[in-house]
C-alpha cells in the first residue's frame, strides 16, 4: 500500500478527532494488516471505486465515550449505548470523508458499521493487503486500513 494513501488517512484520523472531538492524538506506530487488534468498539466502513476494501476504527470503550461525549458537548456519564455506537459511526465516517478529499475523491464510501464486544477484533479480508496504524491517545487504539488499489 502506498505511503500516500498511508498518511491521507493518517492525517484524516488526527484532523477528525482534533477538530470534532477536540482531542489531540499521535500516530505510535504501523503494523503490517495481519496482526490481530483488539478493542471493545470499531467503526467500519468500506471503499470502492479506484481502491476497494474497508477502513475500521478500533476504540477501547472508554475513550470511544470520551470522544463521543466531548463531541456532543455532554459529560460521558450521560451517554447511552447508542449514543456512543452512533458517535463512532459518525467518527469513522468523518474518518473516511476526509481521507476521500485528501486522496482527490478517488474513492467512495458505504454506510459504517459499528461492531461491539470486550476484545474484538476486525479481520482484513485479504492476508497482508493492509496496514494497523497505532495512534496514542491516553490509550492506545488502531486505524486498520484494508485496500486494494485497482
Amino acid at each position: 500500500m502506498n505511503k500516500t494513501l498511508i498518511d491521507a488517512f493518517a492525517e484524516a484520523t488526527k484532523s477528525v478527532l482534533m477538530m470534532m472531538a477536540g482531542t489531540e492524538v499521535e500516530m505510535d506506530g504501523m503494523m503490517d494488516g495481519r496482526q490481530k487488534v483488539y478493542g471493545d468498539i470499531s467503526g467500519v466502513i468500506g471503499l470502492t471505486g479506484s481502491m476497494s476494501g474497508s477502513i475500521a476504527l478500533t476504540l477501547p470503550v472508554e475513550l470511544a465515550k470520551r470522544l463521543v461525549a466531548n463531541m456532543l458537548a455532554m459529560d460521558a456519564s450521560e451517554l447511552q449505548e447508542e449514543d456512543v455506537q452512533d458517535g463512532v459511526g459518525e467518527i469513522i465516517n468523518m474518518i473516511a470523508g476526509d481521507a476521500k478529499g485528501r486522496c482527490n475523491d478517488s474513492f467512495k464510501i458505504s454506510l459504517p458499521s459499528v461492531i461491539t464486544g470486550k476484545r474484538h477484533t476486525v479481520s482484513t479480508s485479504k492476508e497482508g493487503d493492509g496496514v494497523i496504524i497505532a495512534f496514542k491517545e491516553k490509550v492506545p487504539f488502531y486505524l486498520q486500513i484494508s485496500l486494494e488499489e485497482k
